[in-house]
């Protein structure tokens, strides 16, 4: 008898803990958790599998749709565009054009879904936008890549190290709009916010930069931007960075 007593309180306990609500409580617990995983997953370049950053920015997603807010959703749509953008650059570092080019079109697909529901253009944050901005622009589409640049660095409250990162992608983009005296402005702009750091950020200018600096015939002074940002990125364990940079011919 009092093992059926304290099993009617166990579940009257699960019951009202187990609302709702509880239940939407545990997915922004779990939200929480996917995101650090996500970040950890990418940063180590494990991206794809049934336990990569992927895969976990999906469940991030299922779990929006049903406990989260149309915010909530659009974020992680962005995320995802994010992650398939990651994929599709390792994809296109190691030659696999075909197979990069439907990553950098899911990538696309999910930023539209997110442009749509957040409300269009101007209501994207800038970090949706630099994201817009670089699939955009692997995918051929320079003019509306600048715009999604500019438009992010019309903003305010971020730190150096986003606005290095924007400045950086606005004068790749540039560069190929045949716009090389404003985009070596920028690149001057980036590495100026950059300075003597060496971080995940000062890979991705230096790399940049010296891909833009051969393009311009400057190979001696492209190696050595080239150089800094390999020693960076081995110093730091990225691994999808040395891929890119190991691709990158001067």
């Amino acid at each position: 008898m009092v093992y059926v007593i304290s099993k009617i309180e166990e579940e009257k306990i699960m019951a009202e803990k187990f609302t709702k609500e509880g239940l939407k409580i545990l997915a922004i617990k779990l939200d929480q958790a996917l995101w650090e995983f996500v970040y950890a997953a990418t940063w180590l370049g494990d991206l794809e599998g049934p336990a990569g950053a992927l895969a976990a920015n999906q469940m991030r997603l299922d779990l929006a749709e049903k406990y989260g807010s149309k915010k909530e959703v659009a974020d992680i749509q962005n995320a995802l565009a994010s992650t398939y953008y990651t994929i599709a650059t390792a994809k296109k570092a190691k030659r696999e054009k075909e197979e990069a080019g439907r990553q950098f079109a899911k990538a696309l697909e999910f930023s539209d879904k997110s442009m749509k529901l957040i409300g269009g253009f101007l209501k994207m944050s800038p970090g949706a936008l630099a994201v817009r901005g670089s699939i955009l622009y692997q995918l051929g589409y320079h003019e509306p890549s600048a715009q999604c640049f500019q438009e992010a660095l019309k903003h305010r409250g971020f730190g150096w190290d986003a606005r290095a990162v924007l400045e950086k992608d606005l004068a790749r983009t540039l560069t190929a709009l045949g716009q090389k005296d404003a985009a070596e402005r920028h690149f001057k702009k980036a590495l100026r916010l950059v300075g003597n750091a060496k971080d995940k950020t000062a890979v991705r200018v230096f790399k940049e930069y010296a891909i833009f600096l051969a393009g311009q015939g400057k190979k001696k002074e492209a190696e050595k931007y080239l150089s800094r940002a390999r020693k960076i990125a081995q110093e730091l364990g990225l691994g999808h960075q040395e891929l890119t940079i190991n691709a990158i011919k001067t």
